[in-house]
């Protein structure tokens, strides 16, 4: 292999390093986000799945904004939501997240 080859290869390897270093970075951002969200729960607020009032009871959001009493939510599982929708099948992806073709 001659020294431009080499230069060419580990030059290309970089890019691809901090490609991915950006893609991670990305994700971890987006995970942050996500997590930082705030729901304003109220005496009125309802479960999206049983209709009882939330109130002070233990509640949990899934990430298409959809809350539940936690009953529901240990009864439904972690992946799926109200709406049916699967989270480990069907990634959301949401405005501003990082997405690659």
């Amino acid at each position: 292999m001659s020294r431009t080859e080499g230069l060419i290869t580990s030059h290309t390897l970089q890019i691809v390093h901090n490609t991915s270093r950006a893609l991670d970075l990305e994700a971890r951002l987006a995970r942050l986000e996500e997590r930082s969200r705030h729901v304003q729960i109220n005496d009125e607020s309802l479960c999206d799945s049983c209709h009882a009032r939330l109130g002070t009871k233990l509640f949990a959001m899934y990430p298409d904004d959809t809350v539940v009493c936690y009953k529901c939510y240990r009864r439904q599982g972690e992946s799926t939501s109200v709406t049916g929708r699967n989270f480990k099948q069907d990634v959301l992806i949401k405005p501003g997240w990082l997405v690659m073709d």
